[in-house]
């Protein structure tokens, strides 16, 4: 005659275990998984959705260099202070009518 204590003990040995809420312990496991992952993977999504955004509105954009050396600047304006002196050394700055 088997005790409860000598089957468990006997399964113990053998590697089996205790088979107490395997289907719960199982889901218990794998939903971490599957929320983890779902969640790498809409992270990945979106970089590759942002990038491909970035990439498709600057695919027509000119020079930014070649832009800034084109501006024409013809009228000089100053910054100055409360007292009326000027703080900033003076710089071109282009007009509206230009």
């Amino acid at each position: 005659m088997q005790t409860s204590l000598a089957r468990r003990q006997r399964r113990r040995r053998n590697g089996r275990g205790a088979s107490r809420g395997g289907a719960i312990g199982r889901f218990a496991v794998i939903l971490p998984m599957i929320l983890f992952a779902s969640m790498v993977l809409l992270g990945a999504v979106s970089f590759v959705g942002a990038v491909d955004i970035y990439a498709t509105y600057s695919r027509d954009l000119q020079d930014p260099r070649q832009l800034l050396q084109s501006i024409d600047f013809n009228q000089q304006t100053t910054s100055t202070t409360r007292p009326g002196r000027s703080s900033w050394p003076r710089t071109a700055r282009k007009t509206a009518a230009s």
